[in-house]
């Protein structure tokens, strides 16, 4: 009997000890490195000779204005100004510092993301080259230099080759850049004279993503729209002056893409310019873009008019950079947020981790919805900012730790001495009976 008690003794102790006792750890902090790697994107500028342009006065404008535009890209990087985190000093790995290639802005207290990127630019004057970019290139950038005008190579309808512009987009992240006029009014077959298509055009384009009644009319008095807040995250690495007004020519209607624009560049219910989510459903994963420009003009925010054709080819360019390149640089930091809260997952840092998970959530619903604007910069940075300060459980004293352990083996004694006894008082009622 005193065999059993003693196991008993020893089994009650274990079970107290697991219910109220704890592992002393200390609290820790980890971080990954930064992936600095450079993300790259190819841009071809369709100027083929002996095509005629529309709405363009000058091909070779816009394919400077191109050029300026990926110039600024590999000068600047992708650079974001952030400044609902201009007292995060303590997290500066992630930012740029004065000096360091942050822009020239006298205010430094802002901070600056900066993602390394190379844009490399491509002439297309050949027709052959022209239909290998747009038959097989995949997450590039297609700036068509002779504005209204689609050029159709040899082997295609006009049908055809607008179809096979909209599979580039759809399946394989093509960006199609429009810089001026009605799109796809008119059309120009290798080796033939350029010829009407009219609003079919555009329509048939459209028609991939279940639009097949757009159109870019706007029957309202003449007026100049204004650049949108849109841009404003594109500043730090274009700052676009040259075009802070344009006539509202050709414009999208925003109630017909609504919830595909990623973009607003002009306008608000009619938008002159505008980077649209080329994609069938709001929640598909993969896609490209089609820039929109419809003006014809530009003008400074003084009011006077400007180099429209390179402007035009600026802007476009610059748009389409940025949505591709901060979808991938999006991409990298929702991996790079998941990993920081996985290795204070694994290391035991569990206090805090419930807001990490919460704003992780929140940047993954600003990127799929709205394509990356400053809430989503807002909620991933405050979410691997909550990962890598999160802190493991608070150890108790040492002597708290030691009165528990004293609580329990003097709780396990009271148990086994109560069931010694209990045993002991019924083997005497047996002996008594006997």
């Amino acid at each position: 009997m005193v065999e059993v008690n003693f196991k008993f003794f020893l089994i009650s102790s274990f079970f107290f000890l697991i219910i109220f006792g704890r592992v002393l750890v200390d609290p820790a902090c980890a971080s990954l490195p930064w992936q600095d790697h450079k993300i790259r994107v190819s841009v071809y500028v369709v100027a083929l000779d002996g095509v005629e342009a529309r709405e363009v006065a000058n091909v070779t404008r816009v394919v400077e204005g191109v050029r300026g535009a990926v110039e600024a890209l590999n000068k600047n990087n992708l650079t974001i100004e952030l400044p609902f985190l201009r007292y995060w000093k303590n997290f500066s790995k992630y930012f740029l510092h004065k000096g360091e290639g942050a822009p020239p802005f006298d205010d430094m207290t802002y901070v600056y993301a900066s993602f390394p990127a190379n844009a490399s630019l491509h002439i297309i004057n050949e027709w052959d080259d022209y239909r290998n970019v747009v038959e097989h290139s995949v997450e590039t950038i297609i700036v068509n230099a002779h504005g209204a005008v689609l050029p159709v190579p040899n082997g295609y309808t006009k049908e055809a080759w607008t179809d096979k512009i909209a599979e580039a987009m759809l399946l394989r992240n093509v960006t199609w850049v429009h810089v001026g006029g009605y799109p796809l009014y008119y059309y120009q077959k290798q080796g033939s004279s350029l010829e009407t298509w009219g609003e079919d055009g555009l329509k048939q384009l459209m028609a991939h993503v279940g639009k097949p009644n757009t159109t870019c009319y706007y029957y309202g008095a003449w007026q100049c729209d204004g650049m949108e807040g849109g841009t404003d995250i594109m500043d730090a690495t274009w700052f676009i002056t040259q075009a802070y007004f344009v006539p509202r020519f050709w414009p999208l209607n925003y109630t017909e893409f609504e919830g595909l624009i990623a973009v607003p560049i002009w306008g608000v219910e009619y938008q002159t310019g505008a980077a649209v989510a080329f994609k069938k459903d709001l929640n598909q994963a993969s896609f490209g873009f089609y820039v929109h420009i419809g003006t014809n003009k530009t003008y400074s925010e003084g009011g006077d008019e400007t180099d429209s054709d390179y402007s035009r080819g600026y802007i476009g360019a610059a748009v389409s950079l940025y949505c591709l390149v901060s979808r991938t640089a999006r991409e990298t930091m929702l991996l790079e947020a998941q990993a920081l809260i996985d290795n204070a997952q694994k290391e035991g840092r569990t206090l805090g981790l419930n807001e990490a998970y919460a704003l992780l959530e929140e940047a993954k619903y600003f990127d799929r919805h709205s394509y990356g604007p400053l809430e989503f910069w807002d909620a991933i940075y405050k979410c691997m900012f909550a990962a890598i300060n999160a802190e493991k459980p608070a150890p108790r004293p040492i002597a708290q730790d030691v009165a528990i352990i004293v609580a329990a083996v003097t709780g396990s004694t009271v148990i086994g001495v109560f069931w010694y006894r209990r045993n002991k008082n019924k083997g005497d009622e047996r002996n008594l009976e006997n």
